[in-house]
Parts: C-alpha cells; sequence; structure tokens
C-alpha cells in the first residue's frame, strides 16, 4: 500500500489528469491512498497529517528541506522492501513545509525528487 497526504489541492486540469492516470496505473502494484488536506499553518497541516497516518502499520517518509536524496533505484528498493512491512506513507507540506511534529514521526526525510543514475 503507498499513501500520499498531501498539503493543498492541484488546480491545473492537465496536471490534475496525468495524476489521475498515473493513480490508475498504480492500482496494479497494490494501490494508492491519497489523502489532501486543506492549506493552513504548519501546525494545523500536521494534526491533519498525523490523524491521516493513524492506523497506518507501515514506514512513513517526510518530504523536507532537511531530507536526503535517493536515485530512482534505490528509492524503488526502498518501497519494495516497505511493501513487505505495511507500505509507505509520504507527507507532501504547504508553502511553509511541515511542521516539527510530523518531521519526528518520520525515520526518514526526503527532500528533493529522486533523480535516475
Amino acid at each position: 500500500m503507498l499513501k500520499l497526504i498531501v498539503v493543498g489541492k492541484i488546480k491545473n486540469r492537465s496536471i490534475s489528469a496525468l495524476c489521475a492516470d498515473y493513480e490508475g496505473r498504480l492500482r496494479h502494484f497494490g494501490g494508492i491512498d491519497i489523502v489532501e488536506i486543506k492549506d493552513s499553518d504548519p501546525q494545523r497541516e500536521g494534526g491533519k497529517i498525523i490523524e491521516a497516518l493513524k492506523g497506518f502499520r507501515g514506514k512513513f517518509y517526510a518530504m523536507s528541506e532537511e531530507g536526503r536524496q535517493f536515485d530512482s533505484r534505490g528509492l524503488s528498493e526502498r518501497l519494495e522492501r516497505d511493501l513487505l512491512s505495511g507500505g509507505s506513507a509520504f507527507a507532501v507540506g504547504g508553502p511553509y513545509g511541515l511542521s516539527d511534529e510530523v518531521k519526528h514521526l518520520s525515520l526518514i526525510h526526503i527532500s528533493e525528487p529522486t533523480r535516475q543514475e
């Protein structure tokens, strides 16, 4: 199971259609649960992110600038291992980032998008 918790909503219809297409493709690999949280301040958003994680038993990744980069293969291998232990959840904050509380819940922080090597 893959869980994606994001702050904000995609407003561009073209990008939204691409995301829906990709979401459909992921169904073949165990599916994806996308939780959209309304923009607010990082503390309120953090509370909602933590609420969305209740009951999730897999590995939690915070997308933050303090994080590290993974190449595509490394991230893929990590996600494959995560499938054996409950899946992966990713939190993507709003324009002011993630609250410290959310960052502390995550053992792994990822900074920039992965790159192909």
